[in-house]
């Protein structure tokens, strides 16, 4: 990072305030963070557990897996929830749901793959793009944010 500083067109980039201050303190660089953080007010609804669940057709007695990430099946892997759910035993696997909510346009595509894995596994999943993203915080039991490779690791 030193030899490179003086050159005008780089740019140092760190994902919070913090490790930019730290990156700076190490190098003697100016570093600029992106901010990485959930705005908690994103978190808010007013609707029930019990109202959401009836909107998007899910059942009430069931544990809820959160995917809320896209369908890309290289960077993301929302196949590897998956997988790793196959390895349990049907009376486990009956006790939830996992909910994709990455359903972006260019991403479809990967729908069946997803669906017809689930389907032979006897895994309950549902593919939804919640009206708000507080909706699908507010049901989730257990959050999965599966990443292989991002530009900054969460």
């Amino acid at each position: 990072m030193k030899r490179y500083k003086e050159n005008k067109l780089t740019k140092f980039v760190a994902p919070s305030k913090f490790y930019a201050n730290e990156y700076s303190k190490l190098t003697d660089c100016s570093v600029h963070f992106i901010s990485h953080a959930i705005n908690v007010k994103r978190l808010e609804t007013t609707k029930t557990k019990k109202e959401i669940n009836m909107q998007y057709k899910l059942n009430n007695e069931k544990l809820k897996i959160i995917v809320p990430s896209r369908l890309e099946p290289k960077q993301k892997q929302p196949q590897l929830l998956l997988e790793a759910c196959c390895l349990m035993n049907d009376e486990d696997k009956s006790r939830f749901e996992i909910i994709y909510t990455g359903l972006d346009k260019q991403y479809e595509k990967f729908v069946d793959s997803l669906t017809i894995k689930a389907k032979e596994n006897n895994i309950d999943i549902k593919i939804i793009r919640f009206d708000y993203m507080s909706e699908a915080y507010k049901i989730a039991d257990i959050c999965v944010l599966p990443s292989k490779s991002e530009s900054f690791g969460y």
